[in-house]
C-alpha cells in the first residue's frame, strides 16, 4: 500500500540568511500592556556593589536566541546513538526557526535603533548593537554599574527585560545585558596546586613538552590528523597565536600549521593569552593537527557571548571537533540562556560534531561566586557548558610518568570538576547511572599543573612554570579524537555515545586507564565510571581499534524507476519506486524543490518494493537513503521529476 506524504513547501522569500540590517528610523515602542517579561533583573552576589547607573553611551551587543519550534523531536532525534547525520541545510529545513520569525526579531531591533543587526544562517541567533540608552528603552529595563568583589567594573540590568508580545513565541532568551557572571578559562599555573603523593611504583609529577602526551596516552600509534581541521572557541586577542604556534612547530620539527581566526579580532582579554596558546599547541601536538580554526568572540565572556562563537562553528560545520576551555557554575547562568546554548550543541550533535568542554578547576565546589581556579567555592555544583548533555565533559588527573613519556599512573586531580547537574535533565540515554540528572565528567586527562604542559607564550617558554587545569585536559581529548577521526573518517558522529558504548564493553581495561584513587574535594575516584574522573583517561590507539562504531551499515537503496500517476498542471502526483534496502530497518527521502528542502522518514522497510506519492509544486529531485538504528548508507543517485 502506498504511503501518502504531505509536502509543505518552504517559501524561499524574505531576508537572506546572515544578512546585515542597517539602522532605520525608530518607531514608537509597544505600551506596557503589550509586553511580556522575557527575563528578570540580574541578581547581584553579596560581594558585588552597585555604584551607579550605566552610562547611556556604553556600547552593548544584544543576543536574541530564537526557539527551535520542534525542540522535542530534535532532542529525540539526537538522543539516538549514531543517528543519521544532517548537513546544516538539512537541519535548517527540518528544525530551524522560520525566516519569518527571524525577520520579526530583526525588524524589532531595527525599529528600536539597533545597528549591525544580523540573523545567523541557521536562524538560532539574531544579534544587534546599540548604546545602553537605546537598549534600555527597547527592552524596558535599566542598567547599573557594578563593582565586583575582585575590583572589576561590570554592569547588569536592574529590572526585568520586557518585550512585545509578538515576540513571545519566538524569543527563547535575551543575552548581553550583564557581564557580572562570566565564564573562566580553566587554567592553573605551576605551583598553585598541591601535588598528589608519588605512586608506589615510583612515577613522578613532572612538566611535559606537549609532544610527550601522544606517546604517554598511546595516540602516536595512530596517524597524525593532518586532514582533520579542529575548532577552538577563544575569547582572547589571538593575534599572537599564529606566531607562537609557528615557533612551537619549528622548535619541535613538526609540519607547519595554519591558524585561521573566524570572527572578530579584539583586544579584550578575558583571561590570558596562555589559554589560546595552550589549546592550540596541545591540540597540534596531541593530534598531529595541521589546521586550526579559532572561533573568536572577544568581549564580555558571558554565556551569551560565547554562544555566538558556538553557533559560528556549528552553522558552518567546517570542523567536527571543537574545544571549549571555559566554564562557570551552571546555576549562575540564566536557564533560558543554557537552553539556547543547548539548542546549538544539539544541532552540532545532529551534524556529527563533538564539542569538548573543560569540567572545571574548582573540584566539586564551583558554586557560588567565582572561586579562583585551583580553589574551592562554598557549594557543590558543576560548570556549564561541560554539564550539557550534548557536550563531552573532560575532567582532570594527576599524571605520573617515568622518563617523561612512559605512563605510570593517574589519580584524580583534587580540583578537577565533577558532580551532578541541577539544571540538565534527564541523563542522556548512554549515561545510565540511576540518577535523573546529567553527571560529569565523561572522561579525564592530565590537569595538575605539576604534570602540566610547557608551552610557548609570546615567543618564550618557561619550563619551570608548566600550565595545567582542565584547559589542558580538554585539548588532550580533542587531539585524541582528531586522530580517531583521521583513522575512521569524520562521519563518526558525536563522541559521547561511542565512548560510553566502548567503555561498557569487554575491552574497557585495555581502552581506558581506570583511575581508582584520589578525590576532587567531595567525590572519590573508584572502579569504572565515577564523579571525579568519569571513565578515566584514554589509551587512544586501543580505543580506536575497539570502538564499537556501528552495527552493519545498511546498503544503498536502488531506485528502479518512477512514473507519472496522473497528468496535469503543477501539483500533479508522481510515484517513484525503489528496491528493498539491504540491512535497513527504515528509509528516508531527501527532496528538494522550489528552493526548499527537507527529509521524510518512514519505517518498515523489510522486503519487496516501496512506493511513495509526492505532490511537488515545482520541478524536483529526490534521493533515497537506507538506515538502521545505528547508521545510514549512502544516498541513491537523484531522480528528477520534471513537470
Amino acid at each position: 500500500m502506498n504511503i501518502r506524504l504531505i509536502m509543505i513547501v518552504l517559501a524561499a522569500t524574505g531576508l537572506q540568511f546572515g544578512a546585515v540590517f542597517g539602522a532605520s528610523a525608530q518607531n514608537s515602542l509597544p505600551n506596557a500592556d503589550q509586553l511580556f517579561s522575557a527575563r528578570g533583573a540580574t541578581p547581584l552576589r553579596p560581594t558585588d556593589t552597585m555604584v551607579g547607573p550605566l552610562a547611556s553611551t556604553h556600547p552593548l551587543r544584544i543576543v536574541f536566541a530564537l526557539k527551535i519550534p520542534d525542540w522535542t523531536n530534535l532532542k529525540a532525534f539526537v538522543t539516538q546513538p549514531n543517528h543519521p547525520l544532517l548537513t546544516p541545510a538539512q537541519f535548517e529545513a527540518m528544525y530551524s526557526p522560520s525566516i519569518d520569525d527571524a525577520n520579526v526579531v530583526a525588524d524589532f531591533l531595527n525599529q528600536a535603533g539597533f545597528t549591525n543587526v544580523v540573523i545567523a544562517s541557521n536562524r538560532l541567533l539574531v544579534t544587534g548593537d546599540a548604546p545602553a540608552g537605546t537598549v534600555s528603552e527597547a527592552l524596558h529595563t535599566s542598567f547599573a554599574q557594578v563593582l565586583t568583589d575582585r575590583g572589576r567594573q561590570a554592569f547588569a540590568n536592574t529590572s526585568a527585560v520586557e518585550l512585545p508580545t509578538s515576540l513571545q513565541g519566538i524569543v527563547l532568551s535575551v543575552g548581553g545585558i550583564q557581564d557580572i557572571y562570566r565564564a573562566r578559562p580553566m587554567i592553573v599555573t605551576g605551583g598553585s596546586s598541591g601535588a598528589a603523593p608519588m605512586t608506589a611504583s615510583g612515577g613522578s609529577l613532572v612538566g611535559h613538552d606537549p609532544t610527550d602526551f601522544p606517546i604517554i596516552y598511546g595516540a602516536s600509534a595512530l596517524p597524525a590528523a593532518g586532514g582533520v581541521p579542529v575548532g577552538i572557541v577563544s575569547t582572547e586577542d589571538v593575534s599572537q597565536v599564529q606566531t607562537d604556534v609557528s615557533q612551537f612547530v619549528n622548535d619541535n620539527s613538526l609540519p607547519s600549521v595554519t591558524v585561521q581566526v573566524v570572527g572578530q579580532e579584539g583586544s579584550f582579554v578575558l583571561g590570558t593569552l596562555e589559554e589560546a596558546d595552550l589549546d592550540s599547541e596541545v591540540i597540534v601536538a596531541m593530534g598531529g593537527v595541521r589546521n586550526l580554526m579559532l572561533y573568536n568572540t572577544p568581549g564580555q565572556g558571558t554565556l551569551s557571548n560565547l554562544t555566538t562563537a558556538f553557533n559560528a562553528a556549528v552553522s558552518a560545520d567546517a570542523v567536527k571537533v571543537i574545544n571549549v576551555s571555559y566554564g562557570e557554575c551552571e546555576t549562575t547562568d540564566e536557564a533560558s540562556e543554557i537552553q539556547s546554548a543547548d539548542q546549538i550543541f544539539a544541532e552540532a550533535d545532529s551534524q556529527g560534531q563533538t564539542f569538548s568542554a573543560s569540567s572545571g578547576d574548582n573540584g566539586a565546589y564551583p558554586c557560588p561566586g567565582t572561586p579562583l581556579n585551583g580553589t574551592y567555592g562554598s557549594e557543590l555544583g558543576v560548570d556549564y557548558p561541560a554539564s550539557s548533555p550534548y557536550v563531552v565533559a573532560v575532567g582532570g588527573t594527576d599524571l605520573y610518568t617515568t622518563n617523561y613519556t612512559t605512563w605510570n599512573g593517574e589519580t584524580a586531580w583534587s580540583y578537577g570538576g565533577g558532580g551532578v547537574s541541577s539544571v540538565e535533565t534527564p541523563d542522556p540515554p548512554w549515561q545510565t547511572f540511576g540518577t535523573y540528572y546529567r553527571s560529569v565528567p565523561d572522561i579525564a586527562f592530565d590537569a595538575d599543573p605539576y604534570s602540566g604542559a610547557d608551552i610557548i607564550v609570546e615567543g618564550s617558554e618557561d619550563p619551570y612554570n608548566p600550565i595545567g587545569g582542565t584547559s589542558l585536559a580538554s585539548p588532550l581529548f580533542v587531539g585524541s579524537w582528531a586522530r580517531i577521526l583521521q583513522a575512521k573518517g569524520t562521519d563518526l558522529g558525536f563522541a559521547a555515545p561511542l565512548l560510553y558504548e566502548t567503555a561498557a564493553g569487554s575491552n574497557y581495561a585495555g581502552d581506558f586507564h581506570d583511575i581508582t584513587s584520589g578525590t576532587n574535594g567531595y567525590y572519590s575516584a573508584g572502579s569504572g565510571w565515577d564523579y571525579a574522573t568519569g571513565w578515566g583517561s584514554l589509551l587512544v590507539n586501543n580505543l580506536e581499534s575497539n570502538m564499537a562504531t556501528t552495527v552493519q551499515v545498511p546498503g544503498t537503496p536502488s531506485i528502479t524507476g518512477y512514473y507519472l500517476i496522473s497528468r496535469g498542471p503543477v501539483g500533479a502526483d508522481y510515484e517513484i519506486e525503489w528496491s528493498s534496502v539491504t540491512n535497513g530497518t527504515f528509509y528516508r527521502i531527501w527532496y528538494e524543490y522550489g528552493g526548499a528542502s527537507s527529509y521524510t522518514f518512514s519505517t518498515d522497510i523489510d522486503s519487496g518494493t516501496k512506493a511513495e506519492v509526492f505532490v511537488p509544486t515545482d520541478s524536483a529531485h529526490y534521493e533515497v537513503q537506507g538506515c538502521n538504528d545505528t547508521a545510514c548508507g549512502s544516498f541513491s543517485s537523484p531522480v528528477y521529476l520534471p513537470y
